[in-house]
């Protein structure tokens, strides 16, 4: 049964008036229009030790699509400084999307761990690179991705801050292509020139194999009726048909699966500034023309301007290449040579995407930790180039590119070409995926969007059963961003809210689709653009780490916002609910019931105000022969500097009617000066002897005039028709 305070949060939807946060800065300027005629190509230039090449211009580069020169009309050289690692940040008690101070061009890397292409022994191996390249190879502000090819949970962070939590998402995945070393083994390669193509000299390769290993048991070249029944695949002999189709459907499958991801994490990228570096760590894949999904990815990542690397894990392991093609023990001179080329072909089309985006592929090495950094290194100064080309058609062909400087001795990387805008001008909806394409890249995106201000916070509130907890997520909206028209006394105007919450240790996702009908008098809509429109999503979560994504589109005007926040719930049996600091109550229902606190993601009051401390107490030893529990509770609130505010001695906590334990402080900030604060919580179990600290941080601001205290809720419609919420 939820707790009193989880009722609270649940059942209350006010508004409380505050200092008004300031308004998010203006997106910088761009020097590349958003135009689907302007192609623009990402480029890396390095010198003879491969170090990047700095301040170079516009004139010092050709670009060339199909041959023919195209004039450079738009250029931008981005250079990074380096800089050594801080010290990590803590972590934020409240998310929010408004960010004040300069604009930053951010460097993101997103790392596509593709489990379904990777046996479990190099997966492991793999993991061991990757981690040493997220602990030394990213600098502070740089973005970090972990998405798996298998499907769960994407796990985005800011390098520094998030860099344990990606660790330990990534721990979770193994790899899921078990090594097939049976003597009647066809490659994903040979299944796909068998199946789809037919091709008689494979059957032929495939045939003598099976026949020297006694799979079949007359040989091929008996005489030349036999030999033309037995290579011709389209005829021939059914075991090698049927296997080559099983195998093909089962690469096809995984081929799908990483394509799907890669696609969509291109997407997710589209909107983002700055060098976008997307890491494939995999075995490979065939390279199958006719597949669509090459050319979908190509494609997603030319509009996005993302460089794929292929790290290929194969090279981890140290062993043969011949290893690689898992063919029985060769008991033939040709089966070497033909295994070599094999291993080749088997990983052809994750090597052609690193090449066509303007990437590279790393194979044979051992330190694919090393060779990430690298990639790091090289993505700290490029070039953007933009033109119209002279090539106007939106015929869908693929247009070859070709990038050269002037600078000598210099080496270009740039993606090899792109394919021309489809005919139809449609964009081309993910099978399987009912969610909106916009809120789909934005909810996907490693980046919040601020199209429309927002701050979250999380509650860990009761036992609920199951060994969960009610867990809740506060939030709130700047309704000034939103687009709400008078109508008569009131206005009025709708918004789209989608919650996605993930778990690091399981990568399973639970979300909650809302829409908000806002009808508000003049006086609360002036109030809540000081203090935000608060509304509030509830979860049961087991104990684990959890990254809660939030969505708000206004339905009237577009506008989409977005902001992540990470947050645990604990698993010790001993424990608080996260405290509530408010500057608001609300009076009980029926007395003689206490007041209930209403719950705020806004930590910035007022000098002059009141404010409430709620909580409560989980799991306390109940003392011997009495059976209750004895616990008490004493705080302190004081500044930066270390001056106190105000403090409470440790007292008892008195059990409710219940049994609850549960305590609800006041303090006032009538002597407090602008500036940062916290309240410093001390609870300790008398009977058990343990102890509890919790540190809250909060701002005080000036004291402004009161603009008012009504409000109304605001009525929360249930699901809505239409699109499901992201999974």
């Amino acid at each position: 049964m939820p707790s009193r305070l989880s009722a609270a949060v649940v059942l209350f939807f006010a508004a409380a008036p505050g200092a008004r946060p300031q308004e998010p800065p203006p997106p910088p300027e761009v020097s590349f229009p958003a135009k689907l005629d302007v192609v623009v190509v990402d480029v890396v230039v390095l010198d003879r030790g491969g170090e990047p090449v700095e301040r170079l211009k516009a004139r010092d580069f050709v670009v060339r699509e199909d041959g023919v020169p195209q004039p450079i009309t738009h250029f931008e050289a981005v250079t990074l400084p380096e800089s050594p690692p801080s010290a990590l940040p803590s972590a934020s008690r409240v998310a929010a999307n408004a960010r004040s101070g300069p604009a930053q061009t951010p460097r993101s890397f997103v790392i596509v761990f593709d489990d379904v292409h990777l046996a479990p022994e190099r997966a492991a191996l793999a993991k061991k690179a990757v981690e040493e390249f997220l602990r030394t190879g990213l600098a502070p502000g740089d973005h970090v991705t972990l998405i798996p090819t298998s499907g769960g949970a994407w796990w985005s962070t800011p390098a520094a801050a998030g860099t344990d939590d990606v660790v330990a998402a990534m721990h979770r995945l193994e790899g899921q292509r078990p090594r097939n070393r049976s003597i009647d083994r066809i490659s994903d390669w040979e299944a796909m020139r068998l199946h789809l193509h037919r091709d008689k000299r494979v059957g032929a390769e495939v045939v003598r194999r099976y026949y020297e290993h006694r799979i079949i048991l007359e040989p091929a070249w008996q005489n030349r009726e036999t030999a033309r029944e037995l290579t011709d695949i389209g005829e021939g002999h059914p075991l090698i048909r049927i296997k080559a189709a099983e195998t093909y459907q089962a690469a096809r499958t995984r081929q799908e699966a990483t394509l799907g991801v890669l696609e969509r994490a291109a997407e997710a990228l589209a909107s983002t500034r700055g060098r976008k570096s997307l890491l494939l760590v995999s075995e490979g894949f065939v390279h199958e023309p006719s597949m669509d999904r090459f050319r979908l990815v190509v494609d997603a990542a030319r509009r996005a301007n993302v460089a794929v690397y292929f790290l290929d894990a194969r090279g981890l392991d140290g062993l043969p290449a011949h290893a690689d093609a898992e063919i029985p023990e060769p008991t033939d001179s040709r089966d070497l040579g033909y295994s070599l080329n094999e291993s080749v072909r088997e990983a052809e089309g994750a090597v052609s995407i690193a090449a066509d985006t303007g990437g590279f592929s790393i194979k044979n090495r051992n330190d694919l930790a090393d060779a990430m950094r690298r990639i790091s290194r090289e993505s700290r100064s490029y070039y953007l180039l933009g033109y119209q080309p002279s090539n106007p058609r939106a015929d869908g062909r693929y247009r070859k590119l070709e990038v050269e400087t002037s600078r000598p001795g210099a080496a270009v990387r740039a993606r090899r070409g792109y394919y021309a805008p489809d005919p139809s001008g449609k964009r081309r909806r993910p099978a399987g995926d009912s969610l909106d394409p916009q809120v789909r890249a934005a909810i996907d995106s490693p980046f919040d969007g601020a199209g429309v201000p927002l701050r979250l916070t999380s509650l860990v509130l009761g036992p609920a059963g199951g060994g969960k907890a009610n867990v809740v997520l506060a939030a709130e909206v700047d309704p000034a961003a939103l687009t709400l028209e008078r109508s008569g006394e009131r206005f009025e105007g709708a918004l789209e809210t989608f919650v996605l919450v993930s778990s690091r240790a399981t990568g399973e996702s639970v979300h909650n689709e809302r829409l908000l009908e806002l009808s508000l008098p003049p006086e609360v809509k002036q109030a809540l653009e000081a203090t935000w429109l608060p509304f509030q999503r509830e979860f049961q979560l087991a104990p684990g780490v959890y990254q809660a994504r939030l969505l708000a589109r206004d339905r009237r005007n577009g506008r989409v916002g977005t902001v992540r926040h990470s947050f645990e719930v604990p698993a010790a049996s001993f424990r608080t609910s996260t405290p509530i600091l408010t500057d608001r109550v609300m009076p009980a229902p029926q007395a003689p019931a206490p007041a209930r606190p209403v719950p705020l993601a806004r930590r910035t009051f007022t000098s002059g105000q009141q404010l409430y401390y709620a909580f409560e107490v989980y799991g306390a030893a109940a003392e011997p022969g009495s059976g209750v529990p004895r616990v008490e509770a004493g705080y302190v609130v004081r500044d930066a500097q270390g001056s106190i505010l105000a403090q409470a001695a440790a007292r008892p906590i008195p059990p409710g009617p219940a049994g609850q334990l549960a305590q609800m402080l006041a303090f006032s900030l009538q002597q407090a000066r602008p500036g940062s604060y916290e309240v410093v919580l001390t609870v300790s179990d008398r009977v058990s002897g343990a102890r509890i600290e919790v540190r809250d941080p909060f701002e005080v601001a000036a004291a402004s005039a009161d603009l008012g205290t009504s409000a109304e809720p605001v009525s929360e419609a249930g699901r809505r028709p239409g699109p499901r919420g992201p999974s």
